[in-house]
């Protein structure tokens, strides 16, 4: 996959998710699969990450875990809302 993406960096520089993009220009059927598999990869690793997020700041009052868990949700599904790059470059800095 780098080789190939070393190869086709022309190609692929300015796309948000440059591995996506060349599977895309390889067959555009591999790049819906493939798009739809990255985004359920997306979504089973933000779900675990917001439930231990969740679990973690209800601790103190194990009561409260279904708000703090859709409160965690809805902060999580505002920040979905900014563009894929602008969220990595803000964000991951942030986490580690």
């Amino acid at each position: 996959m780098t080789d190939a993406l070393l190869l086709s960096i022309q190609d692929v520089y300015d796309a948000d998710l440059p591995a996506l993009a060349l599977i895309d220009k390889i067959n555009p059927v591999l790049g819906v699969i493939a798009s739809v598999g990255t985004y359920l990869m997306i979504f089973g690793t933000s779900l675990g990450v917001v439930f231990s997020l969740g679990k973690r700041l209800a601790a103190p009052r194990p009561s409260w875990g279904r708000l703090v868990f859709i409160a965690v949700t809805l902060v999580e599904f505002g920040l979905s809302l900014l563009p894929f790059t602008e969220l990595v470059n803000k964000v991951f800095p942030v986490i580690g």
